[in-house]
């Protein structure tokens, strides 16, 4: 029944940040602009932006969307990441059979990874890996 994510939506309180933090960093493309909405293109993702003032505690949850980059995109997109003055960061240590990756927050606090690796490459890491978890395919 599920045919794959049908979109993807962020509560943000500064909506023009936001959407020069998405234009900027994931070279989204805006779709729709309103005075609390907005909608991007994503690598045909649709990524919506709602401006609300949400009591929730500071995003420092793992929760995080993951967008799949190439290696070499890695070392550009870190480049341009300090450029813009929007700083990347490491919210946490990587395990060896986990690919190269690099996290950030938006504005608004949600985690975001510009992943190199795959899931089947990760598969593939853990059928050798000692680890206590079992893959099943």
């Amino acid at each position: 029944m599920i045919q794959g994510i049908n979109h993807i939506t962020f509560e943000v309180k500064d909506l023009e940040r936001s959407i020069r933090f998405y234009q900027e960093v994931l070279e989204a493309r805006l779709t729709a602009v309103g005075e609390t909405q907005a909608y991007f293109d994503v690598a045909g993702i649709w990524l919506a932006l709602n401006v609300g003032e949400s009591n929730a505690p500071p995003h420092v949850s793992y929760d995080h969307v993951a967008f799949t980059i190439e290696p070499d995109d890695l070392v550009l997109l870190r480049e341009r990441l300090h450029a813009g003055g929007w700083i990347e960061r490491s919210d946490r240590e990587r395990s060896p059979g986990e690919a190269p990756s690099l996290y950030l927050r938006d504005p608004a606090g949600h985690l975001l990874e510009f992943h190199t690796g795959s899931h089947q490459k990760r598969l593939q890491y853990l059928r050798i890996a000692a680890l206590p978890i079992r893959v099943l395919d």
